[in-house]
């Protein structure tokens, strides 16, 4: 999904709302599951490399957060809209103030 996001963005195409909400809900789970296997790396240092078996019900709630997202990330509508693009300025040539350089000449 990622990747068809980059290419849409490409192609001057931005995210839906409800696509940026569940990539940045993606985004926190991701650095929260970082910070678990951080502290199972630790425990396990401070064991000597044994493992600690009592992360079991973290991993059961992580597990539950990750079939809710995937859940989440079915996009009927499509993940892109068009970018809304800038309206062009019409420039209005008024009269010179005296002294001041008419940029326009200038190349």
């Amino acid at each position: 999904m990622i990747c068809q996001l980059a290419l849409a963005e490409k192609d001057g195409k931005v995210p839906t709302t409800q696509v940026k909400a569940w990539v940045r809900s993606v985004d926190e789970f991701i650095f929260e599951v970082d910070l678990m296997q951080e502290s199972v790396r630790a425990k396990e240092k401070k064991h000597n490399g044994c493992p600690q078996y009592r992360h079991g019900s973290k991993v059961a709630r992580m597990l539950k957060e990750v079939q809710g997202l995937k859940s989440e990330g079915i996009f009927p509508a499509g993940l892109v809209i068009a970018n809304p693009e800038a309206k062009s300025v019409e420039h209005i040539r008024g009269p010179s103030i005296e002294h001041q350089i008419d940029v326009s000449i200038i190349k």
